[in-house]
């Protein structure tokens, strides 16, 4: 299999699976089994989930909780402060990469909701070069905009990097696991994220309507956004609530 079809498969798989962020089963929160614990979150995405028969992790989190503390609570904290905190004056993450006006990369991520930002770390992570375009200000789409409570289901069969965001959250509210969080918890988790794997973030870019993709038969070579950045890649994920990519790519 080629390096360029292992991008697109793992990407795609963890995007498929990062729905588990904001969706599940029909079963109410609280009921299953018990959670894996501890399954780990490493530079290289495995996981080593065990089962220890503890009792249920989920927190609730009031509203004026406190995360464990400033370095690792790194999001904003009420909505005045959203960008403030984490955006700089053109509207990108203030400790991201810089970002050229287009350029150039292995995997181009059209949408930074949850599945776009889990799909480039995953892609990151494989070696590729990624860059992830937000036409919006935020990281995270509706899990890091209020949709905070998780249907999981069945917590047992969460696993690989959905079950890591959920550990991660726990760690912000001092717990192994959170199946609740804020809004700007969830945000700063995201921003970890693409920190860490050091992801360009290009934030306030829409795709050019009409015009904002260059094909050669059903091959997608290049996207176009409104402010005339021209980015090419080998691999192009469309993670967006809109579906503007895949229609302009001619996929639907």
């Amino acid at each position: 299999m080629s390096l360029g079809r292992r991008w697109s498969s793992a990407a795609a798989v963890i995007a498929v699976s990062c729905a588990l962020l904001a969706c599940g089963s029909d079963s109410p929160p609280g009921g299953g089994s018990t959670p894996a614990k501890d399954a780990g979150f490493g530079a290289d995405g495995s996981v080593t989930p065990t089962n220890d028969g503890s009792s249920d992790a989920r927190v609730d989190a009031p509203a004026d909780v406190s995360t464990s503390s400033d370095a690792e609570a790194s999001g904003p904290n009420d909505a005045n402060a959203r960008d403030d905190a984490s955006t700089s004056v053109d509207g990108s993450p203030s400790d991201a990469p810089a970002v050229d006006a287009g350029g150039t990369y292995d995997v181009v991520v059209y949408g930074a909701t949850a599945a776009g930002v889990i799909a480039a770390v995953a892609a990151s992570r494989e070696g590729a070069r990624v860059v992830l375009i937000e036409p919006g200000r935020h990281l995270g789409g509706m899990v890091s905009g209020g949709l905070g409570w998780t249907d999981f289901g069945n917590k047992a069969v969460i696993g690989g990097m959905s079950l890591g965001f959920f550990q991660r959250a726990g760690k912000k509210y001092n717990t192994t696991i959170a199946w609740t969080f804020e809004p700007h918890v969830a945000e700063s988790i995201f921003q970890d994220l693409v920190t860490e794997e050091k992801i360009p973030v290009v934030f306030g870019q829409r795709l050019r309507e009409k015009t904002g993709t260059d094909l050669a038969a059903t091959r997608l070579l290049a996207i176009h956004t409104e402010d005339g950045a021209t980015y090419r890649a080998r691999v192009f994920l469309d993670a967006s609530y809109g579906g503007d990519l895949m229609a302009q790519a001619k996929v639907i």
